[in-house]
This record gives C-alpha cells, sequence and structure tokens, in this order.
C-alpha cells in the first residue's frame, strides 16, 4: 500500500496503526494490537506463535475493516476502550499519539503482510507469567502475582471490586517447553522484520526466561538491528544486570514505573524501596549517557547538576546507548503531588512533555482522579492542566461521593493488611472523611 496520506485517520474514524505494527499480550491467551484492546482472542504463547497470530486471518480482518473505515463488531470490541474515551471526553490514545502510518506499506487491501524485508513490528510480549515483586494498590491483579497474594490476605469482597482474579497464567517455558521452543524460534526467524522488542509485566526483571529471547537474538547477531523498550519499577532493574543487553541491542528505552516520590510511591508502589530505586536508576541512566566523558556525572556530584542549567542543556545532548522516561498513571491518591513528581523528573531529565506516558485509570473505579472531593479538584486544577490537558479533563468528570468513600474503605483495608497507613501520608485526602 502506497503512502499516499498523510494522515490516514482523516475521514476514517476507525483507523489505528497499531494493528498493522504491534502484537501483545498480557500474561494469559490473548493476544492484542495494544494495551488498550479488549478483544477476546484465545491465543496467547501458551498455544501460538506471535507472528503466526499476527498473519491470522482474525488480524487480518481487523485490519481490513480499519482500512475500509468500516466500524464492525470485531473493531467496536477490540477498541470498545478509546471509542468510549472518544466518546466521553472527545480524545483518546488513538488520536492522542503519533502514528507511523509508512507501515501501511506491508499490507494489502484485504490486511494481510506482504513478503517485506521492513523492520517495522513492535512486539510486547509476555510467555513468562504475571511475577512481579510489587503490589502496586490500583494495578490490575492480573498483572502482578504479588498483589494476587495480598488480595488471597484481604477479605474477599475486594478481589470481586478490584477486577476478577485469574490463575491461569503460566510461564511457558516451565509449562510448556517444546511451545516455549516454536515461540522463541518464531522471533528469530521474523527477525528482519523486528523494530522493537517490549517487555513489561508484572516486572520483567522477575521474568528470567526473556533473557532467552535476548540472548537467541544476540547468538543469530540480530540484536544489533532491534530496539529494547522496558515497562520497569526499577526496583530490580539494575546495570550490572542490564550491561550486556545496552551493549548487544541498538537502543535501549526504558519506562520507569513511578507515581509519586519517597514515601509516596512506596506506599503507592509497595513495597519500593526509594533509594535503592533512585539508584538503579541514576546508574543507567549515567551509563546511557556515557559517563566516562561526562564530567556532569561523577557520583560525588549526583545532585547537584540539577541547579545547573548548563549542565541540564549537556544532559539533553547525550542520550547515546539509550534513553529513561516516566511512566505515571495518575490516580486518587497519588495525582495531588503530580506537579511536584513531574519536576523532579524533569530536572532529572527523566520526563518529556511530549513523549512521557501519563495513564488513565479505568479500573477499579474508586482509584480514578474524578471522585476526588470538588475542593481538590480546583485546588489542583492548574498544576493537572499545565501538565495534561487529557489527564485534567479526566479528572475533572463528575465524581461519585460512593465510589470516594469505598475507596477510602479499600484504603484502610490495604493498610490493616500492610501495616502501612495511607492516612499519614496522604493527609490532603485523609482531611475529607
Amino acid at each position: 500500500m502506497e503512502e499516499t496520506l498523510e494522515n490516514p485517520q482523516e475521514g476514517n474514524p476507525v483507523l489505528c496503526s497499531l494493528p498493522f505494527s504491534q502484537l501483545r499480550n498480557a500474561p494469559g491467551l490473548n493476544y492484542q494490537p495494544c494495551c488498550w484492546a479488549k478483544g477476546e482472542s484465545i491465543c496467547g504463547p501458551q498455544n501460538t506463535s506471535p507472528i503466526e497470530y499476527f498473519k491470522s486471518k482474525i488480524f487480518n480482518q481487523i485490519r481490513k475493516d480499519m482500512l475500509a473505515g468500516n466500524m464492525s463488531p470485531e473493531v467496536k470490541s477490540m477498541c470498545k476502550i478509546c471509542l468510549g474515551n472518544e466518546k466521553e471526553i472527545g480524545k483518546s490514545t488513538r488520536t492522542q499519539m503519533k502514528h507511523e502510518w509508512s507501515v501501511l506499506r506491508n499490507f494489502d487491501v484485504d490486511g494481510k503482510m506482504v513478503d517485506t524485508d521492513d523492520r517495522f513490528l513492535k512486539l510486547e510480549l509476555n510467555a513468562f507469567g504475571n511475577y512481579c515483586n510489587l503490589e502496586c494498590y490500583e494495578c490490575q491483579p492480573d498483572n502482578s502475582s504479588r498483589r494476587i497474594e495480598r488480595l488471597k490476605k484481604m477479605d474477599p469482597i475486594w478481589r470481586g471490586l478490584v477486577q476478577r482474579i485469574s490463575f491461569a497464567h503460566k510461564d511457558v517455558k516451565k509449562s510448556n517447553p517444546d511451545q516455549w521452543k516454536l515461540f522463541v524460534d518464531d522471533l528469530v526467524c521474523h527477525g528482519k522484520n523486528i523494530k522493537t522488542l517490549a517487555f513489561c509485566g508484572g516486572e520483567p526483571m522477575t521474568m528470567v526466561s526473556h533473557f532467552d529471547i535476548l540472548d537467541a537474538l544476540i547468538e543469530t547477531d540480530q540484536a544489533k538491528n532491534i530496539k529494547l523498550t522496558y515497562v520497569t519499577n526499577f526496583t530490580l532493574f539494575n546495570l550490572k544486570k542490564m550491561k550486556k543487553y545496552i551493549d548487544a541491542f541498538k537502543w535501549v528505552s526504558v519506562n520507569w514505573s513511578v507515581d509519586g516520590l519517597g514515601e509516596r510511591n512506596h506506599w503507592l508502589r509497595y513495597p519500593t524501596k526509594w533509594d535503592i530505586t533512585l539508584k538503579n536508576v541514576l546508574d543507567v541512566r549515567d551509563y546511557f549517557y556515557n559517563s566516562k566523558e561526562n564530567k556532569y556525572f561523577k557520583r560525588k556530584r549526583l545532585f547537584s547538576y540539577i541547579k545547573n542549567k548548563k549542565s541540564q542543556d549537556h544532559i539533553k545532548r547525550e542520550w547515546k546507548l539509550g534513553k529513561i522516561e516516566v511512566t505515571i498513571t495518575p490516580s486518587l491518591l497519588g495525582i495531588y503531588k503530580l506537579k511536584e513528581t513531574v519536576e523532579f523528573m524533569r530536572k532529572m531529565n527523566l520526563y518529556t512533555d511530549t513523549t512521557t506516558m501519563l495513564n488513565k485509570i479505568d479500573a477499579p473505579k474508586f482509584c480514578q482522579t474524578r471522585h476526588l472531593p470538588d475542593k481538590i479538584k480546583e485546588e489542583i486544577g492548574d498544576d493537572i492542566k499545565s501538565i495534561s490537558q487529557y489527564v485534567y479533563d479526566d479528572m475533572m468528570q463528575p465524581r461519585d461521593q460512593h465510589s470516594f468513600e469505598l475507596g477510602i474503605k479499600y484504603f484502610d483495608a490495604l493498610d490493616k493488611s500492610r501495616g502501612t497507613n495511607w492516612r499519614k501520608i496522604f493527609p490532603e485526602i485523609a482531611c475529607y472523611l
């Protein structure tokens, strides 16, 4: 397909580039084009190789419908989150993201991938289970083994309110070695088409079998042409463990999942140890900057450069081996200090307005920012709008007092189980009880 339109989305209410360029799955049987998709796929790494599914009739039909501007039942089902957000607040991830429309040339009008040497595929795969060392309070339990363990210890009512918990997740390497070999071989075979390999979780550093894939690509001399992307909490992601892969792959982009500073992040992303996590971040960042040649990153001057504008300008030119940016999920408890968090990350050169991901919570609903007391919304509104109109618009949706009160009960239940004290850490919310 020729690149004839600068923005093919204009006049096409359903077209999105992600089904033409991405394949991902959360833990379980659910290959989808992105993390917002909500189709009902029964295929995943446990039974189907990734590129085999990317070329399947199911995916071909979705792409064909999108190219034709056809709002088919399949498109409605898969894209209902974006379509719903567009109806509710006029925007969605689909309309806000930067699309690479050149990927369309790798498909015919029926949505079938043609034989091509283009390197255009971004694969975000999880064949490793839902292992995670944290239990972030707003996280979907399916994505964290530790979160599930916490909920097992709490009153059963919270399992139903937070999300249905599935225990079907498997590490394919352990559960089905033959399928694991097919999975890895499929990636190596199609290495010429892979642009990016992305790993999220759970926590990728606890999913050790994913290193088999990286090692296989290094051995076949394909790693040097492939970018790596990680979404990590950085508690275990450190330079000693990752230097081999940073050196071998073309580029390493790391999204640091962080929602606050110090004790706030410890509670929100329990039980993060802030000092250890920040050291891991700065060690990797310094290596990305090629610290041997950069006098601004001597360890004794760890924070002194923050006030030095000249050094900040220098930093912005020195991403050589990879890049770190923060991924923030504004939530009912986390959004009050969002500006403070953003400004800290900006000084560390870990936040940029154009590329940093600010997620939106859809579930559990009682963690949504819209349920904040109206006085708090008014107090922080200008700050939030200066950071993200999208986050501001979501926060300013009508609140529900029952959801707010349910959230308070949930936070108290977490404290009782974990031995923490959210009321002390988030007094700006607790004062409204």
